[in-house]
């Protein structure tokens, strides 16, 4: 069934004036960006795992002396939640409660996953680990719904 997408964007007062639509267009291409930062940062966590220095419960690492791979997940995972702040800050001011509730649980999600990573960084945790991939797995879902939601861009009345 195919999304109502006029149904779903009605949660917007400025519905369908070219400033409106530009923050929807924004939001809808960070969430696109965001998603596929996402999936790259999901094989480099995979990639260190199978291949990388893991610390253990006796052993920790710092993010910097685990190898590059370790380095490249750590930095890129910072910067996604710091992404993942602003996207909600848009969605939010933007007032598409839909898109506020799906960017704001997708940024709690990569907080939730940044700060497990550092715990799995210190403490060697196997749950920790399991947090990070699940934590990152609910922010893929919600910027794919944020995507499915709005859609394809509007027309901004700029022609």
């Amino acid at each position: 069934m195919a999304p109502d997408h006029e149904a779903l964007a009605a949660t917007t007062p400025t519905r369908g004036t070219p400033e409106a639509n530009r923050r929807l267009d924004v939001i809808r291409t960070t969430s696109l960006a965001t998603l596929v930062i996402l999936v790259a940062q999901y094989a480099l966590g995979v990639a260190e795992s199978l291949y990388g220095t893991m610390p253990s419960a006796h052993r920790s690492i710092g993010l910097f002396s685990g190898g590059a791979l370790l380095a490249v997940h750590g930095v890129l995972g910072i910067l996604l939640a710091l992404g993942g702040i602003a996207t909600a800050a848009r969605s939010v001011r933007a007032r598409h409660r839909l898109l506020a509730i799906s960017s704001v649980t997708a940024m709690l999600a990569l907080i939730a996953a940044t700060l497990t990573g550092f715990i799995f960084l210190d403490k060697g945790q196997d749950g920790a680990s399991l947090g990070m991939a699940l934590a990152t797995g609910i922010a893929m879902v919600c910027y794919g719904f944020n995507i499915w939601v709005l859609g394809q861009p509007r027309e901004t009345g700029t022609s």
